[in-house]
């Protein structure tokens, strides 16, 4: 039997939740709440009073919360949210004993718990990212039954007074003002107003206590950085009350974070249209989590993303002849260096069942149930017509978060208009939702889903995703790449832009291409692939509304264009020509004069290029073998899945025979979404599921890699190219560039404020190649002052003319490759306050570029495993693994002292663990990976780093099943400078009768990384 034996009340300890559940190792326990929480290694509440740890590290808190809290359906969604999360927790500390045998320390009871979410960035409605803190308070009065009438746990039914705090974000400026919210979830609302819920759900009693209050505290004190810092707390003040009363329970969810008056506020890369107002400089900072932009880039300007290995893609592109590495590509499509249109497929929808044309019967021990699946492949107009086509994102969110806040047609409040209008009295600020529900409408909706959720009065019919679509990590390819011999090695995004000495007259015709791409529309078209040109043919322009059926959101793609993203790019600029010949402008040339030695040729017409019917068999074939063995993969997991031994009957088929149906079904499904999916890339046809395709005939296309290795003008990037009067090549200039992470950093805040006449300014834009280097002029540098930009020309010089008088901020930069990575990253000038008064016309002004400040490395951890249960001799469980992942470290001096660490850049250590999923029985490979940076002492005790890594690799086998280590290989303090990798190979057998084996490796890379 338990005891409890006290030894300190109202302890506060604080750690991770790794587990959590409801009700007792033992039948007589049903209403325990247990969480387990890890601690740091040595806290002294982890030994028990015999002098022990406690096992695995962590502590055991109980409490049992008063009815209606503590049965099954309110504790499994509560306690779910907790596992994995930063928590303190509060209670009385002392030693479990079974029998009168110490076995474990626990808080028992719990008295409070304070679950910390940490620090999320919104953008917020006015554009500009809030550090939001959520977390969710939990306060008891323990109510613990126990069966036989045990000893109870201290403070038993009390009426418990608690005093708690929770820190809010870093004050981002000195007039911001502290605010809260309790988070309400709208979902329940949502459903009334459109799935037939007539009367609302029981709200779950989010607090039953006594009393309670919150006090925002702010103190002041003098911050490390120099001057006053003022942090601000929520004091919370709760009285439980006696559960005889109806009291005893506390719960809600709180998001805390500043005012900052956003309405005042501008964004000084976007003109505004009023000529008598400007978005000047104020000369106040904010401290902000800022995401990735580059101040170099232009609108026109492309970017690419390197295809992994094991993607749909990259497997097809990597088939061609010769093998292509990019898959992904998008066009900047305004001046602020961030926003990017591209063209787009969600894989997802395309796999959702709800899609598949047909439906199997499932027998079971429990009954018969049916399950769509794709027996007549998945339905046409889903494939031919790839949702969501073109949109419109950042390139944080296209490269970070997925998120939809500039795409209108997809967005939770033009498909739920209702919801809006029912909350237009007071709208909810996003911040102040809870985190699902922000999740929800700041996410890629499907119109087609929505509909049919209506319709039906079905809100599980909703659905809706998140787009990260372009790679911002290099990606490593293994392969060998034809030309060199080697591996082909780190693959980086690309930047592809003008040829430096066309800039100045480029970016004129680019302009116009971007506003192209910005309005055209188009729906992906996986044909595209086989013939590029079908975006600009009306013959291949998806139906008009009216001619789809269906659900509401069905005609989504009605009246767009057809393309990938190349070619969305491609058909882009080609718009752009009528518009600037109408002009009297030089139009767009894209290849011009071939290369003789191109590989490649091109199609007759401009900026398309051939494809043999060769080399499109091979990466048809590549194709088909990803999406069979994807299927037949999910067939298998969708089988495992099935409660108890059930089996498939498809009676639709009807030719099941012999002794394994399942092989049979995952072949025909498998091959059937292959087949089809092959004739939608090579023929546009969608209801054929034979091998027909492999008949393939010469395609013209555009890939990423053409735009970036053949949209040039054939002269090197010294050299002014040959010039046209009526055609300019536009692009020439392909750099493979390292992308920031986004971060925290302090930022100019910009204000509307009057215009009251025009100035000019002019200068030179100059850096030196090494620091004790003469400066030299930079030709193609980008140049902003507040919202306008322009480039140096042929002598480095730059001008701005008649532009509005006020406040604003000068910068030159441009990507510089870094020689021994060869990656680029942004060199930057200094940032000049310019108060430009009417009729001023300044010149001599000299904008210094220099390298950016700090260090940034990623340890890349690639990992593989092929591990073996051998339980009985030809009757082996085999399991093959690659599991990846990566520590990133820095040293940022641009940090904030007085920031927290969780809104600092600076993290100079780190870990890295991973656990294979388990092979027959219990049998598991464990590898964690310890890095930092090695520091360099400095003059007067300071440090530096100059991205140095050093690693402790650590691998376990080990059988979770019979509790034991099989083996265990450690390799401390490996030192990796700079784009030095390492591996650890292992080969272990356990000391069984019949063995476990583990073989494969682990490889450590320092990789170059840039901070924001």
């Amino acid at each position: 039997m338990i005891q409890f034996q006290l030894r300190e009340d109202d302890v506060e300890i604080a750690g991770r939740v790794v587990n959590a559940w409801a009700g007792g190792f033992e039948d007589d326990e049903p209403y325990l709440w247990h969480i387990n929480v890890a601690l740091a290694p040595g806290d002294p509440r982890l030994i028990r009073a015999d002098g022990v740890g406690n096992a695995f590290g962590w502590i055991e808190c109980r409490v049992t919360p008063v009815a209606p809290f503590r049965d099954p359906e309110h504790a499994a969604g509560l306690l779910s949210a907790m596992v994995g999360q930063w928590v303190r927790v509060g209670g009385s500390w002392g030693d479990l004993r079974y029998d009168g045998t110490p076995q474990a320390t626990a808080l028992w009871p719990v008295s409070w718990i304070v679950l910390d979410r940490g620090i999320t960035p919104l953008v917020q409605e006015q554009g500009f990212t809030q550090a939001v803190r959520d977390v969710d308070v939990y306060a008891f009065t323990d109510d613990y039954l126990h069966a036989d009438g045990g000893t109870p746990p201290p403070h038993h039914r009390q009426d418990r007074h608690l005093e708690l705090t929770v820190p809010f974000p870093f004050r981002p400026q000195s007039t911001a003002v502290p605010q809260f919210v309790e988070c309400v979830d709208r979902e329940d609302r949502e459903r009334q107003l459109y799935f037939g819920r007539t009367t609302p759900r029981p709200d779950f009693p989010r607090y039953d206590d006594r009393q309670h209050t919150f006090t925002v505290v702010s103190t002041a004190a003098p911050g490390a950085g120099g001057g006053v810092v003022t942090s601000d707390v929520l004091a919370i003040s709760i009285d439980t009350g006696d559960p005889a009363a109806g009291k005893g329970f506390f719960y809600t969810r709180l998001a805390l974070t500043h005012d900052e008056g956003f309405e005042t506020m501008c964004v000084p890369n976007v003109c505004l249209v009023d000529p008598a107002s400007s978005c000047q400089a104020t000369g106040e900072e904010r401290y902000t989590y800022v995401w990735p932009s580059f101040t170099s880039v232009r609108a026109g300007d492309l970017m690419l993303g390197p295809a992994g290995p094991g993607g749909v893609l990259g497997r097809l592109l990597g088939a061609l002849d010769p093998p292509q590495r990019y898959d992904h590509m998008g066009m900047f499509v305004a001046n602020d260096g961030q926003t990017i249109r591209h063209c787009t497929a969600s894989d997802e929808r395309i796999q959702e069942p709800e899609y598949y044309n047909g439906t199997v019967k499932i027998s079971t021990p429990f009954g018969d149930m049916e399950e769509r699946v794709p027996i007549k492949g998945i339905r046409e107009d889903v494939l031919r017509y790839a949702w969501p086509g073109s949109i419109t994102q950042t390139i944080g969110e296209v490269m970070f978060t997925g998120r939809n806040r500039s795409n209108p047609p997809f967005s939770h409040a033009a498909l739920f208009p209702a919801v809006v209008a029912d909350e237009a009295a007071a709208p909810p600020r996003l911040w102040q939702l809870v985190p699902s529900e922000r999740d929800k409408r700041t996410s890629f909706h499907d119109p087609e889903a929505a509909g049919a959720a209506k319709a039906l009065g079905d809100a599980g019919r909703r659905r809706h995703y998140g787009m990260v679509k372009l790679t911002r990590n290099p990606t490593w390819r293994p392969e060998i790449d034809p030309v060199t011999g080697t591996a082909v090695g780190w693959l980086w995004p690309v930047i592809v832009q003008p040829h430096p000495f066309l800039k100045p007259q480029a970016y004129e015709a680019l302009s116009v291409a971007a506003a192209q791409a910005r309005q055209l529309r188009a729906h992906y078209r996986f044909f595209a692939y086989s013939r590029g040109d079908i975006a600009t043919d009306p013959a291949f322009t998806a139906p008009g509304v009216g001619a789809w059926g269906g659900p509401e959101g069905r005609d989504w793609a009605a009246d767009s264009i057809a393309a990938v993203c190349s070619s969305y790019v491609w058909a882009a600029l080609r718009a752009a020509s009528p518009p600037l010949k109408a002009a009297g402008k030089q139009t767009i040339e894209l290849e011009g004069e071939p290369e003789p030695s191109d590989i490649r040729q091109p199609a007759d017409i401009d900026g398309l290029y051939r494809y043999t019917a060769d080399e499109r068999v091979a990466a048809g074939k590549a194709l088909n073998q990803f999406t069979y063995d994807r299927v037949a993969g999910q067939v298998q997991q969708k089988i495992d899945d099935l409660p108890g031994a059930a089996t498939t009957v498809l009676d639709v088929l009807g030719f099941l025979t012999g002794s394994s149906p399942t092989e049979q079904v995952k072949d025909y499904l498998a091959a059937t979404v292959a087949n089809q999916l092959c004739h939608v890339f090579a023929s546009d046809t969608t209801n054929d599921f034979g091998d027909g395709w492999a008949n393939a005939v010469d395609g013209v296309a555009v890939s990423p890699d053409d735009t970036m290795l053949r949209w040039d003008p054939n002269v090197p990037l010294d050299t002014f190219p040959p010039t046209h009067p009526r055609r300019i090549s536009v692009y020439g200039q392909a750099i493979p560039v390292a992308v920031p992470r986004p971060g925290w950093r302090r930022e100019p805040v910009y204000r509307i404020r009057p215009v009251t006449g025009h100035g000019s300014l002019r200068g030179i834009v100059v850096r030196r190649e090494r620091p004790d280097a003469d400066p030299v002029r930079v030709v193609g540098a980008t140049v902003r002052f507040g919202c306008q930009v322009v480039s140096t020309d042929a002598e480095g010089t730059f001008a701005f003319v008649n532009t509005k008088a006020g406040g604003y901020h000068l910068r030159g930069s441009m990507f510089v490759i870094d020689p021994e990575h060869q990656v680029g990253t942004e060199w930057v000038s200094r940032t000049e306050l310019i108060e430009l008064r009417p009729g001023d016309d300044l010149s001599g002004l000299v904008l210094e570029l220099v390298p950016p400040p700090g260090v940034a490395r990623d340890l890349v951890v690639q990992t593989h495993h092929d591990v073996v249960d051998r339980r009985v001799v030809g009757k082996d469980a085999w399991g093959h693994f690659d599991l990846d992942g990566r520590i990133e470290l820095a040293y940022d001096p641009l940090d904030v002292p007085d920031a927290p660490a969780d809104q600092r850049n600076t993290r100079v250590d780190g870990a890295f663990e991973v656990v294979t999923p388990e092979v027959g029985s219990g049998v598991h490979v464990k590898v964690s990976v310890a890095a930092r940076l090695e520091p360099t002492p400095g003059p007067g005790g300071s440090v530096s780093y100059n991205g140095t890594v050093v690693a402790d690799l650590t691998l376990v086998f080990f059988d979770a099943e019979e509790e034991e280590v099989n083996a265990t290989l450690t390799e401390p303090g490996v030192v990796l400078r700079p784009g030095e990798a390492h591996t650890m190979p292992f080969n272990l057998v356990s000391d069984d009768i019949v063995p476990e084996r583990a073989a494969g490796h682990v490889t450590v890379s320092n990789v170059f990384a840039a901070l924001v």
